[in-house]
């Protein structure tokens, strides 16, 4: 004997206000019983698509770094960054006053650093 009970689940989203009205290449989302509008780009055609190209002109790096890039620059945790710099034994520059103060990292010194540090890991490590 077959199953003939067949079971009908309703739209989960019933549309209640709006309808879909299409007109050549664009669709609008309207209400009922308003005019249709179209869109003016869409009678145009596609543009013609250039080239693109990436020019490094008047880029320059950075001359400072703060203290959340330097960390990552030199692959070690912000807390680690802030430790060193409070023991002294990281080259840093304080800027401002007060509550504005702030801690900045020379690339060219934290780069002479790094260098220093390997040198002195090779040279106590033999």
């Amino acid at each position: 004997m077959p199953n003939n009970s067949a079971v009908f689940f309703p739209p989960r989203n019933p549309p209640t206000t709006g309808h879909f009205v299409l007109f050549g290449n664009c669709s609008a989302l309207t209400r009922p019983n308003a005019a249709p509008t179209v869109m003016r780009g869409a009678q145009r055609g596609p543009r013609p698509v250039e080239p693109a190209t990436m020019t490094t002109e008047g880029v320059h790096p950075p001359l400072a770094l703060r203290p959340r890039h330097a960390a990552k620059a030199l692959s070690i945790s912000p807390r680690h960054l802030w430790q060193l710099t409070k023991d002294g034994r990281i080259p840093c520059v304080r800027v401002g006053a007060g509550k504005r103060q702030t801690v900045l990292y020379p690339v060219a010194e934290l780069q002479a650093w790094l260098t220093r540090q390997v040198a002195a890991g090779k040279g106590g490590g033999a």
